[in-house]
């Protein structure tokens, strides 16, 4: 006789005789955890650490739906983000250290030479600027003013 076998005989008989299976839990331990119960703790504990992942993961599939369903839209999207976008400077940064890093800002956008431009803000802060970026390649007069 196999050992299952042996074991439903024996608990036929213990059952017979009166006796009903128990389960005995401790105070410190119960059942182990489900994988999705450990999944949550996890996403739960750590939150704060993963939200910029996230974030990013979120901005990258719009990013790619809004190329799929327009994607002749692109300039208008480039316009749009990058009009008037106000960019906090890391502790010791200037207006210089952005203007030396156009290039790279012009290479990731995809725009010709010229189109960004890097201001102060508005309101004398240190620690902020305003870049624009023109839509279009058209010629830019300057004005001086005089005074």
């Amino acid at each position: 006789m196999t050992i299952h076998g042996r074991m439903r005989r024996q608990a036929r008989r213990a059952r017979r005789a009166g006796l009903q299976p128990v389960v005995l839990l401790d105070s410190d331990g119960g059942f182990r955890p489900s994988a999705g119960e450990v999944i949550a703790r996890v996403a739960w504990r750590y939150r704060s650490e993963s939200a910029p992942f996230l974030v990013a993961g979120a901005v990258s599939l719009a990013g790619w739906w809004a190329h799929l369903t327009t994607p002749h839209w692109y300039p208008f999207f480039i316009v749009g983000s990058a009009a008037a976008t106000w960019l906090r400077l890391a502790h010791g940064q200037t207006i210089a250290d952005v203007t030396a890093r156009i290039p790279a800002i012009e290479s990731a956008l995809g725009t010709v030479h010229g189109a960004v431009q890097v201001f102060p803000a508005w309101d004398g802060k240190a620690n902020w600027c305003e870049i624009r970026v023109l839509g279009s390649d058209t010629p830019r007069t300057t004005t001086r003013r005089c005074g």
